[in-house]
């Protein structure tokens, strides 16, 4: 229903946004979805703003509220340890079940939110940090009713993961993790449930910093602060085939793949591409 909503011509090249409002004390107090029309003839860019009644009790006074990602319509939220998985269109939300272990050994965790298109599966992984220095990796695919599993013989080791690691950004069949104290993009096949080999950040100078990883427009990018003594700006780089193919395959590890540097942006969060290649920033 999600993917017949988008594909009538009405709603061709928008685009769909969740938000929320808080009061001072830090209670959130509405969810928001609102489309965003790009159309340059449109007096009213903002439109088909609505209310999402998917705040139960649970979510009360609390200090962070984590988006993990977007795919098909179907959208992942972490409150806490607590996972949502719900649709903006419906309205409809789910909570999945909290995972079987004592969090007093947790030292910290992460999760990331994708599609496997060959099964049609919509997966969540987490990844525990123990406080004995141990990982520990859970998977749990919705739908299928078989809860969280705890993938085993994970050949992996987080030895530095710091508790800024963020959580994981779904493209190209893959989760990423931008570990900035190693340089690398920590990498998990989703597909086939295992970590493969690291990505190596876009070739920028030493002085430069990695802000932060993201999608955008299906092509995982990195926001680079080129530190070249001007003003505070962000370069985007995208990882891309060599030949420019948007399609790529999840598990095809034979991919040549090039970081493309596509624009500067200033000291904003960026938040979206257009259809038309602009671009929606927010301060």
């Amino acid at each position: 229903m999600y993917l017949h909503h988008l594909s009538t011509a009405e709603d061709f090249g928008k685009l769909g946004f969740l938000a929320f409002t808080r009061t001072e004390i830090g209670e959130i107090v509405k969810f928001h979805y609102f489309e965003y029309n790009e159309n340059p003839e449109s007096t009213t860019p903002i439109e088909r703003v609505r209310r999402l009644n998917i705040i139960p009790p649970i979510i009360r006074y609390i200090n962070r509220l984590d988006f993990i990602g977007s795919y098909n319509g179907l959208t992942c939220i972490v409150v806490h340890s607590s996972v949502y998985s719900c649709n903006p269109v419906t309205g409809e939300y789910i909570v999945l079940p909290e995972i079987k272990i004592d969090y007093r050994v947790v030292q910290c965790w992460t999760t990331g939110f994708g599609y496997v298109a060959a099964t049609n599966e919509y997966k969540v992984i987490r990844v525990l940090m123990l406080r004995k220095k141990s990982v520990e990796v859970h998977m749990y695919t919705l739908g299928s009713g078989n809860g969280w599993r705890n993938l085993e013989n994970i050949n992996f080791k987080f030895e530095f993961l710091p508790l800024y690691l963020g959580q994981g950004i779904f493209a190209n069949g893959n989760v990423y993790w931008l570990d900035m104290d190693l340089d690398r993009i920590i990498t998990f096949d989703l597909a086939e449930e295992k970590f493969c080999g690291d990505l190596f950040p876009p070739p920028c100078p030493p002085e430069s910093e990695y802000a932060r990883i993201g999608v955008m427009d299906g092509f995982l990018f990195v926001a680079v602060n080129p530190a070249d003594g001007g003003a505070r700006c962000y370069d985007i780089w995208l990882l891309k085939k060599k030949n420019d193919n948007h399609d790529m395959n999840e598990g095809d590890e034979h991919q040549s793949l090039l970081w493309c540097r596509e624009f500067r942006v200033d000291d904003c969060k960026l938040v979206a591409i257009t259809k038309s290649g602009g671009v929606l920033t927010s301060i």
